[in-house]
């Protein structure tokens, strides 16, 4: 009975730790998705002759902005 007993609070504990790791990694997935797609990330590119317009960023889509 004893034994059965602390099987079953290590297949649990076993759970637990594999649903925390998985929650951690997909949490660290979206994150790093979001940083590069959704987040507007203002970047600088030289359109020539010098010139740097200011560009927005959001995932693959770029806008000019004026400031």
């Amino acid at each position: 009975m004893q034994t059965t007993i602390r099987l079953h609070n290590t297949v649990w504990r076993v759970r637990w730790a594999l649903v925390l790791l998985l929650a951690y990694f997909t949490l660290s997935y979206v994150q790093n998705s979001l940083i590069d797609r959704v987040w507007w990330t203002p970047v600088s590119t030289d359109v020539g002759n010098g010139v740097h317009e200011p560009i927005l960023r959001v995932g693959s889509h770029y806008w000019r902005y004026y400031t």
